[in-house]
């Protein structure tokens, strides 16, 4: 029991160190006058909305996996709610662009499929066995999260559609959407 809360505090110690490295981030660069704290906030916060609730499972003895597998998931959904905003946000702006270099800011996308991916793929190692009912859902979200993503460069690119040569953009999106509802409807089953 003192090695669980002794954990739990180092955990909640490395929390609350990156919570205060995000909010000095943002405050750092605010102050600057960047567009850098809309980034920095929605990226750090769904890792420490992770880590807290498993500090706590961990100090308080607790059942840790279903608490440490929802934290993962909710991550997960967290960054990809932010996948969804910052797409639609570059998708917009590269719109309004004409100069052949616009596109390359659709670079800052690929970090957020595979740590999405990997958040979700732990979030479901944890839950496999524990019969939450509100994780299938979680699961969805994610999923539903890439989907609407994809929707974004749809309405601001509609040529896309019929371009063959965009079917890699489309496997960026809606591969990583089957994956995360596939593990979804997998902890759907086996909670029946």
């Amino acid at each position: 029991m003192t090695a669980r809360r002794a954990g739990g505090c180092l955990l909640f110690l490395v929390s609350l160190i990156l919570l205060l490295l995000i909010v000095g981030f943002a405050l750092g660069t605010a102050a600057q006058g960047y567009e850098a704290p809309w980034i920095s906030v929605p990226i750090g916060l769904p890792l420490v909305a992770a880590l807290i609730p498993t500090a706590w499972a961990l100090w308080a003895g607790r059942r840790v996996r279903p608490v440490a597998g929802m934290a993962l998931a909710g991550a997960a959904l967290g960054y990809g709610l932010s996948l969804t905003l910052l797409t639609w946000g570059i998708a917009g702006g590269v719109a309004k662009r004409t100069d052949w270099l616009a596109g390359t800011a659709f670079i800052a996308l690929l970090p957020f499929p595979p740590g999405i991916l990997l958040f979700a793929f732990l979030a479901w190692l944890l839950l496999r066995r524990q019969g939450i009912p509100a994780a299938p859902f979680l699961f969805l979200g994610i999923a539903l999260s890439f989907a609407a993503a994809w929707a974004g460069l749809w309405v601001y690119f509609p040529r896309l559609w019929g371009d063959p040569e965009a079917w890699p953009v489309h496997a960026f999106f809606l591969i990583p959407a089957l994956l995360v509802l596939g593990m979804g409807m997998t902890l759907g089953r086996a909670r029946r």
